[in-house]
């Protein structure tokens, strides 16, 4: 080691040893206040922006848009999970065992009748959707066409990834379960919702605290229900009913006017919330990091998963 790199290694060690700062992969993670709506009980925002939530109390889906909330549509019969697909449509699943499909307009239509209850609904890359009932999860082809997916007991939450393979959240696990029909655990513990980045990153909620899974710094929020687009984690916390986001700043784009026939404003405009607190990270480890990266260095962090 020629005297530069071990001078700056000794510099990077030095900084990283004296600094009391958060783990650097903290740095990623802006939490960001999209709104304030009571009563959501789940969450997936499309890829312009607007968030869709439903509201179970009042039969209906919202859609949140700057910090305000219209009624996207209603006279749904116990809206339960719900999830966009890569055109913007929103599905959601009824009480009745019905999977509901509204394209970005707000036309509706039946999709797929279940044969019960709709627990969870997620939608893959490739447009299949799987529904969740009390022991069985279903799949349905992009133009309907439903088969049994898997036997699970009481599944709370999917998720899907474009490799066929679907996660499930029981009462005491998650499960990875292919195409096949091949299922392993990746978890365990209550889990109430879960998201799936598109770089395979799992995001698991048992109603509040939330865990990246395999491994990662949880991101410092309370969410009851996830969803992820375009790399961004949206979250809802049932108990505040803050909708917010986890990831990049956003970037304001123009907002689309509503469809009048759909879209009508909701019993109170929703205000917007105050931005949450960011996760930082300070300056001397920063500097550590890039003298260890110029070093030829790496720096691993670890953390409980469990």
């Amino acid at each position: 080691m020629n005297r530069l790199r071990a001078a700056l290694l000794g510099a990077g060690l030095g900084l990283l040893a004296t600094a009391p700062v958060p783990p650097p992969a903290a740095a990623a993670d802006v939490v960001t206040s999209v709104a304030t709506v009571p009563g959501v009980h789940d969450i997936s925002p499309d890829h312009h922006g607007t968030v869709y939530v439903t509201d179970p109390a009042r039969h209906r889906i919202l859609a949140v848009r700057d910090g305000a909330a219209t009624v996207f549509a209603d006279q749904i019969a116990d809206p339960a999970g719900l999830a966009v697909d890569g055109h913007d449509n929103v599905y959601v699943g009824t009480g009745y065992g019905r999977i509901l499909r509204f394209t970005p307009d707000g036309a509706r239509t039946i999709f797929a009748v279940g044969k019960g209850a709709v627990l969870a609904v997620a939608i893959d890359p490739a447009g299949n959707v799987y529904w969740a009932e009390t022991n069985t999860v279903w799949k349905a082809t992009p133009d309907g066409h439903a088969t049994r997916f898997a036997q699970a007991p009481r599944p709370a939450a999917l998720a899907a990834d474009g490799a066929g393979n679907v996660f499930v959240a029981t009462a005491t696990q998650v499960l990875a379960i292919t195409a096949a029909g091949t299922r392993a655990p990746v978890a365990t513990g209550r889990t109430q919702a879960l998201a799936l980045d598109a770089d395979g990153t799992l995001y698991a909620s048992d109603g509040c605290a939330v865990r990246r899974l395999p491994a990662g710094p949880p991101p410092a929020v309370c969410a009851g229900a996830l969803a992820v687009a375009d790399g961004v984690l949206y979250y809802a916390d049932a108990r505040t009913g803050q909708i917010g986001r986890v990831g990049p700043a956003a970037t304001p784009e123009p907002s689309a006017a509503p469809s009048p026939s759909t879209a009508r404003a909701a019993a109170a405009p929703v205000p917007r919330s105050g931005d949450g607190p960011g996760a930082g990270v300070a300056a001397a480890l920063l500097v550590g990091v890039a003298l260890l990266a110029a070093a030829g260095g790496t720096v691993a962090h670890h953390r409980r998963t469990g």
